[in-house]
């Protein structure tokens, strides 16, 4: 690997990669969504179980692809459990500023983020770190989830 590839991936990310989860999709799902990266291959489903009070009980992230997608979707899994559903895609523009403005890190539970900041300088790899969490995003995005979900 040469010097710069190697400061991309830095000792967090593989960590964090080597923690992907690869469990089974929970049998019953409030929230499933499944996206993929057509140009490099990587891919993401993210299912979610919501307690009674509408925050997140289980998150089932699997990822397949490139370390950058396996470590987001660790630190998606990892922090997700008792969010709001909504706080994923809150996470979501804070890497995106994290990643194209060298914006600070948000705080807890997101400080994690912070390990991707490697990678600020190497637009072609934003795809990668951004997927798991956009692919929740986009999917709240759309008016009928957002009514039901992103109420506060």
């Amino acid at each position: 690997m040469t010097p710069r590839i190697e400061a991309l991936f830095n000792d967090a990310l593989i960590a964090a990669a080597a923690r992907t989860p690869r469990g089974p999709t929970p049998a019953h799902t409030d929230f499933h969504v499944h996206r993929d990266n057509p140009f490099c291959g990587d891919e993401v489903s993210v299912d979610l179980v919501l307690g009674a009070d509408g925050r997140i009980a289980t998150a089932a992230v699997r990822a397949r692809g490139c370390l950058l997608v396996e470590a987001a979707a660790t630190v998606l899994a990892e922090a997700a459990p008792g969010l709001h559903p909504c706080d994923i895609a809150e996470a979501a523009r804070h890497l995106r500023a994290m990643l194209k403005t060298n914006a600070p890190p948000p705080g807890s539970p997101w400080a994690t983020l912070d390990m991707f900041s490697a990678i600020s300088s190497t637009p072609s790899r934003h795809s990668c770190a951004l997927l798991p969490f956009e692919s929740v995003e986009k999917a709240l995005g759309s008016p009928l989830v957002q009514g039901s979900l992103c109420k506060k």
